[in-house]
């Protein structure tokens, strides 16, 4: 279901508003971001709902992770003075984020380093 336009607080509870107590009762699931303020709306209001993360912000954080640790490991290796190693993992960011299938040959081979 699309709730209103914003984002706020306030914007979620209108929402909620507009569908009434009885309605927001028989809501099992809700898929929305990790913010306090959604999570804090949907357990006020809709007492019978799970609160699910939605799928773009599990892999935009997951995407992020692996950048980070990429990132960390990249430093490290190039502070150990392996700087050939650490050329190759700086180049290796789109070719952690493909799906194995996807991959061109270089791209395998670089993960495959």
């Amino acid at each position: 279901m699309w709730v209103k336009a914003g984002r706020s607080k306030k914007t979620v509870e209108a929402s909620f508003d507009d569908l009434g107590s009885e309605r927001c009762a028989k809501i099992r699931l809700v898929s929305a971001d990790a913010a306090d303020w959604i999570g804090d709306v949907v357990t006020e209001r809709c007492r019978n709902a799970v609160r699910c993360m939605d799928p773009f912000h599990v892999c935009q954080w997951a995407t992020n992770a692996l950048d980070d640790v990429r990132r960390e490991v990249w430093n490290d290796t190039r502070r150990a003075g392996q700087k050939a190693v650490a050329k190759e993992l700086k180049g290796a960011r789109y070719a952690l984020w493909k799906n194995p299938e996807d991959l061109t040959e270089r791209q395998q081979a670089k993960l495959a380093g």
